[in-house]
């Protein structure tokens, strides 16, 4: 009788760990490789590493325009402005740059920033100095054909709004 318990108690001692194994391999925390040294001295070039220039330069300031002399020195012009697309919908009012068709203000028309000013409303994404929240999105490929958040589109009107009883709103954006 006492062997029947302490083979129950061994299998479920058994079981535990490897639900306890299990469980570790599912959630546990993940070990971080241990880098290894190469003993040659070969390096990739950047123009070989996949997304190497992913973020904006440091020089480029909170509206999005690169310092003059950055982009000077790199293409000996200065790069063309975009304009800025105005969106007016019964719920959102947005600024779109048509340079990279970045995102550079939407306010919420049905959240004031107070009760006193109504017209004052909520703005999601801006481009102050102090605190910028900007949209970007872009392609990428081998060839960079794909337009990115510098790319220069064009739009054939500058104002955008939402008519009467119409649903969506599309705001085309035409890149070459």
């Amino acid at each position: 009788m006492d062997n029947s318990r302490l083979f129950l108690f061994a299998s479920l001692v058994f079981v535990g760990m490897l639900l306890w194994q299990q469980w570790q391999a599912d959630y546990g925390i993940k070990p971080s490789p241990t880098p290894t040294l190469q003993s040659d001295s070969t390096t990739i070039p950047a123009s070989e590493v996949p997304f190497a220039d992913d973020l904006p330069d440091q020089a480029q300031d909170i509206s999005g325009a690169s310092s003059t002399a950055t982009a000077q020195s790199e293409t000996g012009a200065e790069p063309p402005e975009g304009t800025l697309l105005r969106v007016d919908t019964d719920v959102v009012q947005a600024l779109i740059d048509t340079r990279g068709g970045v995102l550079r203000s939407l306010k919420l028309k049905k959240y004031p920033n107070s009760l006193e000013e109504p017209d004052d409303w909520f703005e999601m994404v801006h481009s102050d100095l102090n605190s910028a929240h900007i949209l970007q999105s872009g392609l990428r490929n081998k060839q960079n054909r794909a337009p990115t958040h510098h790319s220069l589109f064009q739009a054939n009107q500058t104002r955008f709004e939402l008519a009467d009883g119409d649903d969506e709103l599309v705001v085309p954006l035409y890149w070459r």
